[in-house]
């Protein structure tokens, strides 16, 4: 029987060896692999920083030929306004608004009134014209209208154009 126990504790023991040989395999393995890992990775993230420094390039890049088009794209705006004369246009727009405004002001109504109340004085000054002048202009139309009846019928005082049988 102890021969047995003993056989047993042998081939525990040769067992747990092997598992101890195979378990350093095992580490050793795990070792390669982690270094392999960190190997690519380092590999991935030296490509990825030469992209991002490829990208901010370009995009400087690219930032610069959108800002020249964009200054290219303006002048030719202006140039396109001044030939069509949008400038003018809108100077013209602006005065115009500018004239509105002191139109809008004159015609206030205070400004009015005062204007209708000064041509009412000057309408009334004007009925009281004495009788005598108002007299004298008619007897004057009178005998211009006379004068005009006597040129064969000829208004205004025109004469008649001359005969071309002569």
């Amino acid at each position: 029987m102890s021969q047995m126990i003993n056989d047993l504790l042998q081939n525990i023991y040769a067992r747990i060896a092997e598992m101890g040989k195979s378990i350093t395999g095992l580490q050793q393995s795990i070792d390669d692999v982690n270094q392999n890992l960190d190997t690519k990775i380092q590999k991935v993230v030296g490509t990825i920083e030469k992209m991002s420094d490829d990208v901010k390039k370009e995009g400087v890049n690219f930032e610069k030929i959108l800002i020249n088009a964009s200054n290219k794209f303006q002048t030719e705006i202006k140039k396109l306004q001044s030939n069509i004369g949008i400038t003018d246009l809108e100077e013209l727009t602006a005065k115009l608004k500018k004239i509105a405004q002191a139109a809008e002001e004159t015609l206030k109504t205070e400004t009015v009134d005062v204007l209708l109340d000064e041509v009412l004085k000057g309408i009334k000054s004007l009925t009281y014209i004495p009788d005598l002048v108002k007299k004298e202009t008619s007897e004057k139309d009178q005998e211009g209208n006379k004068e005009n009846k006597d040129k064969k019928g000829l208004p205004g005082g025109l004469s008649p154009l001359p005969d071309k049988k002569k």
